[in-house]
């Protein structure tokens, strides 16, 4: 994977931060409702969504810090929040 740079207060990288282990509702998308538009990857602040040739896109948990902002751009509402036991 590459890792794109980007510079914050917290940390020399975003992606530096693993708020995988933190996050009380991780997101989930949906692959069926995914209509690989690309928003949520253009509109990712820290670069957690990934596009994989073979299996489409996916959210890297590991790095989202759960602002919302891919579930609010996405047009068929295939981003949402998920509790952890789900």
């Amino acid at each position: 994977m590459i890792k794109t740079k980007y510079i914050c207060a917290v940390a020399e990288e975003l992606n530096d931060i693993n708020t995988g282990a933190w996050k009380t509702y991780p997101l989930l998308l949906d692959q069926a409702k995914c209509i690989k538009c690309g928003l949520c990857i253009q509109y990712c602040p820290t670069n957690s969504v990934i596009r994989d040739e073979k299996d489409g896109f996916f959210i890297s948990l590991e790095y989202c810090k759960g602002c919302g902002v891919c579930i609010n751009e996405c047009p068929r509402g295939a981003i949402s929040y998920v509790k952890e036991d789900q």
